[in-house]
């Protein structure tokens, strides 16, 4: 029996031996691997919607009253607590034109005051140039936390 050593050298890559052009097409492969990597990175960033949930604090911090309580977080919030009813409302009022939306408390009533467009303690239209009762945003309460998706409105009820 003889003893056959033999070497596989494509097994074994050897840059000592790399000519420019090979070192340019490695260099070209890498970085076109690189660049789909980050493409595919962002597309996945962007193809799964992630709920943008902001935490208002302790429910306690919004007892009941006939009257809202305007927030300024990331995203303004009028939160209604009447005690039968929770809501968190959007402070814009739905029309294209309309400003924003304040409380008066004299007649219990939201006033837009560009427009004139009122809305009652509950967010029900009430007179105006607008279609529909104000929007309202998707909340939940975990652990005595007010948690609010300022990415999910709720449009307001159409009025005839």
């Amino acid at each position: 029996m003889q003893n056959i050593k033999t070497t596989n050298k494509a097994l074994k890559p050897s840059f000592s031996n790399m000519n420019r052009r090979t070192f340019l097409n490695l260099l070209s492969l890498s970085g076109w691997m690189g660049f789909g990597l980050m493409s595919l990175l962002v597309v996945y960033q962007f193809a799964l919607p992630r709920p943008n949930w902001i935490n208002f604090g302790s429910i306690s911090n919004y007892p009941p009253q006939n009257t809202p309580y305007f927030v300024r977080q990331k995203t303004p919030v009028f939160i209604v607590n009447t005690g039968e009813k929770f809501l968190v409302l959007a402070p814009q009022a739905p029309h294209p034109k309309a400003c924003q939306l304040s409380w008066r408390a004299e007649d219990a009533i939201f006033i837009e005051p560009c427009l004139g467009i009122q809305f009652y303690l509950d967010g029900t239209y009430l007179q105006g140039p607008s279609n529909r009762g104000m929007d309202q945003y998707e909340f939940k309460v975990e652990a005595g936390t007010l948690w609010v998706n300022v990415e999910h409105k709720i449009l307001g009820e159409i009025h005839p």
